[in-house]
C-alpha cells in the first residue's frame, strides 16, 4: 500500500535500556523480567522504557510493532525533549508524549 512507502526500520536504543528489560540481539524485540526491590516485587512503579535508536525531525513516517499474544503493552512517540529515563504514567499528561497502552492483567 501507500503507507508502506514511508517504511523505517526501527531498532531499540541499548544505552536508554532499563535495567529490567532485556533486549534481543538484533535490538528489535524486549522483554520486561520484573523489577526486585528488598526481595519482593514492585507492582505499581517500575521503569520500563526503551527507546529507537532512530530520530526523525520531519516527512512521513511508518513503522509495525506486534503485540499479538502480549497482555501488557505501552507504545509512544516522544520529543527529543523527554529525558531518557522518563516513565509512562496512565494518570499524567505529557504533552512531549503519545503513547497508546494495554493493561490486561493489572
Amino acid at each position: 500500500t501507500d503507507v508502506q512507502s514511508y517504511w523505517v526500520d526501527v531498532t531499540l536504543n541499548p544505552h536508554t535500556a532499563n535495567l529490567n528489560l532485556v533486549m534481543s540481539k538484533n535490538r528489535r524485540q524486549v522483554r520486561f523480567v520484573g523489577a526486585k526491590l528488598a526481595g519482593s516485587y514492585l507492582e505499581e512503579h517500575y521503569d520500563c522504557g526503551i527507546l529507537g535508536s532512530q530520530h526523525f525531525s520531519s516527512g512521513k513516517h511508518y513503522w509495525e510493532v506486534d503485540v499479538t499474544k502480549k497482555t501488557d503493552w505501552i507504545l509512544g512517540v516522544c520529543c527529543n525533549s523527554v529525558d531518557s529515563t522518563y516513565c509512562f504514567n496512565q494518570f499524567t499528561n505529557n504533552r512531549n508524549v503519545y503513547s497508546r497502552y494495554q493493561p490486561q492483567s493489572g
